[in-house]
């Protein structure tokens, strides 16, 4: 049986950012803002559900929060120009952040993880992206399948002037090496676990304990997950913070939900997706998940 299909467009659905970005502004209006406590870093692998958390944060002050990714070109820029409360968002290995502590103002981190497997699947879908203008975006999706991309990502490859290392060399950069240096962190399938409405039964890439039938989604076990990062980083819990948080994670909002809600029903577990990689490539994404938690 075939994992999967190759890939035509009618199968995939992406929105343009504009339009996503619309509807973002839209939710944001009737909001109050609360306030920050202090400087924030959320830092994950791209692909890790990063606008999900970003979104949820904006519903509880949009003022602060950068609404711009971070990259390794403009993060000093950023955290030297911002005010003291203040929340960034963004893709950062942690050597970089590391040597440019002294120069920065130093935020406290949130640090997002996510399956390996899951960045792994999520950056291969990224490739028929209709947003995306990467030159060898446009020549892989061309030439090859999408169980070949998946390859490529995860063993690192070579096309069009692009250069990318293996997968579990980033993973180590955005993750690993930050786990320790961080106030909070969080999985994204610990938060899809208590945002889906109704509960998930089998989460996709999801470790067994998330498939537990306690894991209702109801307001009050939203907010007990929350909590304690919402309490840090805007000093209270408001009385409508179930409200604000799903109202972060709507898909309307969501282009990476919109970009795969077809593909979401085609579960895959792990080592379904290690099954497709040669075995040295599919042992540091076991490695890697081991060292998430997973």
């Amino acid at each position: 049986m075939r994992l999967f299909t190759e890939p035509p467009t009618r199968e995939l659905l992406f929105r343009e950012t504009r339009d996503v970005d619309v509807e973002l502004e839209n939710s944001l209006k009737s909001w109050g803002k609360l306030p920050v406590n202090g400087a924030w870093l959320v830092n994950s692998h791209p692909k890790s559900g990063t606008h999900l958390l970003r979104n949820i944060l904006l519903h509880f002050n949009s003022a602060v929060v950068h609404h711009t990714m971070l990259f390794y070109d403009t993060f000093v820029v950023a955290l030297n120009g911002s005010t003291k409360s203040s929340i960034h968002v963004g893709h950062i290995p942690y050597s970089l952040f590391f040597e440019a502590a002294p120069y920065t103002s130093e935020p406290c981190t949130i640090l997002l993880l996510r399956h390996p497997c899951a960045i792994l699947l999520a950056l291969a879908r990224s490739f028929y992206d209709v947003n995306t203008k990467r030159p060898d975006h446009l020549k892989m999706r061309e030439r090859q399948s999408f169980a070949e991309i998946v390859k490529d990502v995860a063993c690192g490859y070579a096309r069009a002037g692009q250069r990318f290392a293996p997968l579990s060399d980033s993973l180590a950069e955005f993750g690993t090496e930050w786990l320790g240096n961080v106030e909070f962190t969080v999985k994204f399938e610990d938060m899809i676990a208590r945002l889906a409405s109704p509960p998930l039964a089998s989460p996709r890439l999801a470790s067994p304990r998330l498939a537990s039938p306690r894991l209702t989604s109801n307001d009050r076990n939203l907010v007990d997950f929350f909590a304690p990062m919402l309490r840090a980083v805007f000093g209270d819990v408001p009385a409508d913070a179930a409200a604000r948080l799903r109202a972060g994670a709507c898909s309307g909002i969501s282009a990476t939900y919109s970009r795969t809600q077809d593909w979401a029903r085609q579960e895959r577990t792990p080592e379904q997706v290690y099954d497709l990689l040669p075995a040295a490539a599919a042992d540091a994404l076991r490695e890697a998940a081991y060292r998430f938690g997973y």
